[in-house]
């Protein structure tokens, strides 16, 4: 396989965004409007006709180049509707041109050096009857709890909205930017792939 590696005003990003929709492992993160945003400038190891390609989310500290994982980007790493195997992630990593990186792979980039972190998915391609089959006690008692509260749930509340129950509620985590976590959240809205909800009580 051919790999090449390139700068960010070189990518074809029409070519980028269809390998990544047709992508059995597709992940928002990886959309070129999202990689945009979270780490500007990003570059990408690609094969020929997009089949295979990489987001390198590069950063610079005394001009030297460097790969971290962004903010609000929970797995990145190879993406293709083709087989992902070992080799083809080993060929991939020994191609990053940058000597320091850390990266999270996505779960279908599976390699035998790689640490492998617990990541806790729920398959929504069933009934939601056979989906609450799974909760455990204390889950169903919180539901039925929300049940008797008569919540309401609002779709499409606004931004400005969001944004400010967002950073008024106390976290044990640090907050993102607010200018990345709003244009984020604008770009998505904007490309359908974000949908604001509110739950409210009586």
């Amino acid at each position: 396989m051919r790999l090449k590696h390139l700068q960010n005003s070189n990518i074809d990003y029409e070519a980028w965004d269809d390998c990544i929709s047709k992508s059995y492992n597709s992940l928002p993160y990886a959309y070129s409007w999202y990689l945009d945003i979270v780490s500007p400038g990003w570059e990408a190891i690609v094969s020929d006709n997009y089949e295979y390609v990489m987001p390198l989310p590069v950063k610079s500290k005394y001009k030297i180049p460097y790969l971290v994982q962004p903010v609000l980007s929970q797995q990145l790493g190879i993406f293709s509707k083709k087989e992902i195997n070992e080799p083809i992630v080993d060929e991939f990593v020994k191609r990053i041109p940058h000597y320091s990186y850390e990266l999270n792979l996505n779960e279908y980039n599976f390699h035998s050096k790689a640490l492998i972190y617990p990541n806790f998915t729920l398959d929504l391609n069933q009934p939601y009857e056979k989906i609450t089959e799974a909760y455990s006690k204390n889950t169903k008692r919180n539901i039925d709890k929300a049940e008797k509260l008569n919540l309401i749930v609002k779709e499409e509340i606004s931004l400005t909205q969001f944004i400010e129950f967002y950073y008024s509620v106390e976290k044990k985590f640090p907050h993102v930017q607010k200018n990345v976590f709003t244009k984020l959240i604008e770009r998505g809205i904007e490309k359908k792939s974000i949908t604001l909800y509110g739950v409210y009580s009586a």
